[in-house]
């Protein structure tokens, strides 16, 4: 039974490490989640998104 509490602790690091992702400098980054693009410009920088339901697209802004 000792391998359910390492199974568990894969899947958390697995979804917390595809929970951030990075934006290149010069470029943003606007988000999709579920179907519905948000109109916000992301900044350059590290970012925090829900692995699942939200994807993260990167445009140059040069």
């Amino acid at each position: 039974m000792k391998i359910i509490p390492i199974i568990l602790l894969v899947i958390t690091i697995a979804f917390a490490a595809s929970s951030f992702y990075i934006v290149d400098s010069g470029n943003v980054a606007v988000e999709k989640t579920m179907g519905t693009v948000e109109m916000a410009e992301i900044d350059p920088g590290l970012n925090w998104k829900l692995p699942v339901f939200t994807k993260a697209y990167e445009f140059s802004i040069k």
